[in-house]
């Protein structure tokens, strides 16, 4: 049955009443999975330019497990980069994942072909792989900035983690305003082009995301930041838990000055909390004496 192309109609009973209320819904929709998956609510899109830097990577899995685990559905446009890593760290963390493609979605024209076996896990785990392009029909490049219309319109709001200022993410941002849905973005250094887009957004009024919270005190969805989901945490001394609660809460890898300084112990008490850290497999180091949640 994973290979199966279903249709759905604009008419029929299971088409998403939120997609219906963006200009120019698709009419017909040709899907694989579970249709169930698309009308799953609270759903946010998460998107971000393919060619991502490992800030981006970091930054999305970061904010979308801790999404997934509140029970968030993500959407995304299965492209490589953000996209790919946004499906992914759904799956991983339990949480439904509906991916709209700008191709067909037989094994033979899903683009990109290095994305096949994501669409099968996506099946697998319970989403939904869909598009409004049949079988055989000839591509296009308009076909992609089309397709971004229903990414934002199955979502109550969409995350750009990490994007040019012109992008395919972008596109998706301002088409989600003109459904009047939420936007948020994610920071970045301005000496980034990656970053750039998002720091428009949020110039221009989009919400700041620095943790998953940001976006669930939204949805009315309550998880804890510090410490709640996190694997291996029974057996973490007090300083271990301080250290690691400021590293998760940070959207950027945190050096051990800032650590030192912001949980208040001497150097090497650090140190020893960090190298203990490490070896649970709850942080790691990116960059020189710099470190990040995983």
């Amino acid at each position: 049955m994973k290979n199966s192309i279903f249709e759905l109609k604009i008419t029929d009973a299971e088409y998403p009443k939120i997609l219906k209320e963006i200009p120019h819904p698709p009419k017909l929709l040709y899907y694989r999975g579970d249709l169930d998956a698309l009308n799953k609510q609270p759903a946010i899109a998460v998107v971000g330019t393919r060619r991502c830097s490992e800030y981006g990577k970091e930054t999305t899995k970061k904010i979308v497990s801790g999404l997934a685990k509140a029970g968030v559905c993500i959407v995304s446009g299965m492209a490589r980069g953000i996209d790919s890593y946004a499906h992914k760290e759904a799956i991983e963390n339990g949480a439904l994942t509906v991916a709209v493609l700008g191709s067909p979605v037989d094994d033979e024209e899903i683009y990109p072909q290095s994305n096949v076996k994501l669409a099968h896990k996506i099946i697998e785990s319970g989403g939904i792989v869909l598009s409004e392009y049949k079988k055989g029909e000839p591509g296009h490049p308009g076909q992609f900035p089309a397709r971004n219309r229903i990414v934002a319109g199955l979502s109550g709001g969409t995350l750009v983690t990490e994007a040019p200022i012109k992008s395919g993410a972008m596109i998706t941002a301002r088409l989600a305003l003109d459904s009047n849905r939420d936007v948020y973005a994610v920071p970045g250094t301005i000496f980034s082009y990656l970053s750039a887009g998002c720091n428009k957004l949020i110039a221009s009024g989009a919400k700041c995301v620095m943790s998953p919270e940001d976006i669930l005190e939204d949805l009315g969805l309550n998880y804890e930041i510090s410490i709640d989901g996190l694997k291996n945490t029974d057996n973490l001394d007090e300083a271990e838990l301080k250290i690691l609660n400021v590293i998760n809460k940070s959207p950027n890898a945190v050096h051990i000055d800032q650590l030192t300084r912001s949980v208040g112990l001497d150097t090497e008490k650090v140190s020893q909390a960090v190298t203990s850290l490490m070896l649970q497999d709850l942080i790691k180091e990116s960059g020189a004496n710099s470190y990040i949640a995983l």
